[in-house]
């Protein structure tokens, strides 16, 4: 078979679209591509969600966006959209010189574990994707730190506004990317068929962009991912989709499908005959194919090569591996992670362990990886437990792991141990709920019985975790929510590590799972009349359905407000909530617990307790933009703003501005001035809020941090030039 691909010439040209946070490569096209290759078939892959954002953020692109984004605000009359320019405008004018610095920052091997440093490239970013967007004529919002890309005026539920805006080079912060650096290099390349993978819904808008110019220019277009695979009964009704975005539509695995399409397109292109397949007829009708599930342990090791996998945004390669496709619990009524796996009688499908060795030990050896993120929904303990096994008889190398879990009693002291051993860094648990009958509602399948002795045994093993957690299930009550809040009191001891982490978020209503499909059984009154006309919907807006006998929005958004003011007094060391410095993000946590296996851990979200003798430098965030009026100076970063009378801002610049390092004790002496306790406890409480609120910083280090008096105010004039 391999012959036969190569003497046809197929070439395949895959796309990775952006809307995502460019820290490590994903796992959907190096899948593909290596299924293609193994058969002769020449495969390019490209990571246009990082080339993408590389590009808007070149001097010349951000020196444009910046002019296009004044011309934007001279024409806009008062308003919201006119003071977002304007936030971009402050922000950008500020931080426009340094990105190329910031994005290093992320590469370099000692800039990035400090985090104050981390903080500060990703704040730039943030902002350079958010000066890219402003510089629009249309209402764009991109950002890759907090993943969004929308478009006011085009909602990807509606078909209409997809075809509608798709076109517009208004509403696309990648046009000029799209036709100068992508289209001409397919062009000549001329693939047999391109490929673009959509798998979140903030990639929809910068895909169908692509899909669409790509197939306006007479490609063949091939929309898969996990998120249209959601969409198939939807997608039927719609040959509109496939007549202006693709050829074709890919649901489910990709793999045989790919090839037997090839097949099709060289020969008979009769279509029918190809698995997971959706495509319009002669007849303008959409018709979908039979479907296929792949034998895992079929499939080659994932093939990263062509992947500028040195331009990731982190200092090492971090690459994922997947064990098993599914859940093995699939039971949760929230979750409609587990629906595109339907199509397999087996809830959890499991390549053997030698093979997962085997693909680790490929990888490795091949790209120079050691670290890897399982990117299962959750790994049993009794597969990690096979896979220690495995590992142990090929001891040559350490390698790195995390993965997502399920909080149950597999996981043993002595499981525990045996997957730290094998390398395993952080652990991701879903914990959901601090209320059995919560948990129990939700079909969970955990007891939180059963919940502090895992964490107790990760702990002692040396395993990090993650916690989430959700407030406002369907007939979810205030006095269950706060048991979620209680749980985290009475297992601070547990919890207050640096590298563990987590979140309380409000619950989202997704349409793919039982307590979308059982609503007035499980206590949620949908109002179905607004999902009516919805083409693409993936969720229930809050305003859009109501908890029969539970918490409403505004008594969410009351509740996460009053449980993070105390959370952040109960975690105030590292997770002043919900900032904390340990990121929690897979790619990073896993770097940073390697890198700080062996070395102290001193980044703090607080001031730390009298008798510490590690010397800081108490700082302004350099990101923090400077205000001044009569009443004072306005101090903001990127998320709040802080007003402070002139003897405390300059009070405190002064520290700043000799960037001393001295232990806390002597810094708050000198801020003191031989006041009494009682103000030094009222002091400590303020720069506590200050450091919790990122206004402040302590550094350890400056030596690889910014500049702490580069920040400016609205006149331009750095801060060391206000403080004199």
């Amino acid at each position: 078979m391999v012959a036969a691909y190569e003497e046809k010439g197929m070439t395949v040209a895959l796309l990775f679209p952006p809307g995502a946070d460019p820290r490590a490569p994903y796992l959907a096209l190096p899948s593909l591509a290596a299924a293609l290759r193994r058969e002769g078939i020449s495969v390019t892959m490209r990571d246009l969600n990082l080339e993408g954002l590389l590009y808007v953020l070149r001097q010349d692109n951000l020196d444009a966006a910046r002019t296009k984004c004044v011309e934007n605000m001279e024409r806009l009359p008062q308003g919201e959209r006119r003071d977002r320019l304007g936030w971009a405008l402050l922000h950008g004018e500020n931080l426009i010189s340094s990105m190329d610095e910031a994005i290093e920052s992320l590469r370099d091997p000692r800039k990035f574990y400090d985090p104050n440093c981390l903080n500060w490239a990703r704040d730039c970013i943030s902002v350079g994707a958010n000066l890219a967007a402003a510089g629009l004529p249309r209402s764009v919002y991109y950002d890759v730190v907090q993943i969004k890309y929308d478009v006011e005026g085009i909602n990807p539920v509606y078909l209409s506004d997809l075809i509608n805006g798709m076109d517009d080079p208004g509403a696309n912060v990648f046009h000029d990317f799209y036709e100068q650096e992508v289209l001409p290099c397919l062009k000549l390349q001329e693939p047999t068929l391109v490929g673009i993978s959509i798998n979140n819904s903030q990639q929809i808008l910068p895909g169908l962009m692509a899909a669409r110019l790509l197939k306006k220019h007479g490609f063949f277009v091939v929309i898969g991912g996990t998120l249209y695979t959601k969409f198939v009964p939807q997608l039927q009704k719609h040959p509109a989709f496939f007549q202006h975005f693709c050829n074709g539509l890919i649901a489910y695995e990709g793999e045989t499908a790919l090839l037997e399409l090839l097949t099709q397109l060289h020969g008979s292109h009769d279509f029918s005959s190809v698995p997971n397949y959706l495509y319009l007829d002669n007849q303008n009708t959409v018709r979908v194919t039979q479907t296929h599930t792949e034998d895992l342990n079929t499939l080659p090791t994932p093939d990263f090569a062509g992947l500028p996998l040195d331009y990731y945004l982190a200092p090492s390669l971090v690459l994922p591996i997947l064990m098993g496709k599914g859940c093995y619990y699939n039971r949760c009524k929230f979750c409609d992670i587990s629906y595109i796996n339907r199509l397999s009688p087996k809830p959890y499908r499991v390549r053997s362990v030698e093979k997962i060795a085997e693909d680790i030990h490929a990888l490795a050896k091949r790209f120079g990886a050691h670290h890897f993120v399982f990117t299962d929904e959750a790994i049993p303990p009794k597969l990690l437990l096979k896979l220690t096994e495995v590992l142990k008889s090929n001891n040559q190398h350490r390698y790195n792991f995390t993965a997502y879990a399920r909080l149950e009693p597999g996981f043993t002291k002595e499981c525990c141990r045996r997957i730290s051993d094998m390398g395993m860094q952080k652990l991701f648990f879903g914990l959901e709920s601090g209320s059995q009958e919560t948990l129990d509602h939700m079909c969970k399948g955990i007891r939180l019985t059963d919940v502090r002795d895992v964490l107790s045994n990760c702990l002692d093993a040396g395993i990090y975790f993650h916690l989430f957690s959700i407030i406002g299930f369907p007939e979810e009550t205030e006095s269950r929510a706060r048991e979620t809040l209680s749980f985290f009191l009475k297992n601070a001891d547990i919890i207050n590590r640096p590298g563990n982490s987590f979140d309380i978020h409000p619950f989202l209503l997704a349409q793919l799972t039982p307590y979308f499909e059982k609503a007035e059984d499980l206590g949620a009154i949908i109002d179905y009349r607004v999902l009516q006309g919805k083409d693409f919907p993936t969720c229930v807006h809050e305003r859009e359905w109501t908890n029969k006998r539970g918490l409403g929005p505004d008594e969410v958004a009351r509740l996460l407000k009053e449980f993070y003011q105390i959370l952040r007094k109960t975690f105030p060391d590292y997770h002043n909530c919900p900032f904390q410095f340990w990121p929690a993000f897979e790619e990073y946590a896993i770097l940073y617990a390697t890198y700080y296996e062996k070395r102290p851990f001193h980044y703090r979200t607080s001031l730390p307790h009298r008798g510490d003798n590690i010397p800081y430098l108490l700082r302004w965030n350099p990101i923090n933009l400077l205000l001044t009026d009569e009443e004072g100076y306005s101090v903001s970063n990127l998320a709040q703003s802080v007003l402070f009378n002139r003897d405390t801002f300059h009070l405190l610049s002064s520290l700043s501005r000799h960037r001393q390092l001295k232990p806390i004790d002597e810094i708050m002496s000198s801020l003191l001035q031989g006041k009494d306790a009682k103000k030094e406890v009222e002091l400590r409480e303020h720069i506590d809020g200050l450091i919790g609120l990122d206004i402040l910083q302590l550094d350890p280090s400056p030596s690889q941090g910014q500049d702490a008096n580069s920040f400016r105010h609205a006149g331009g004039a750095a801060l060391s030039s206000v403080d004199d």
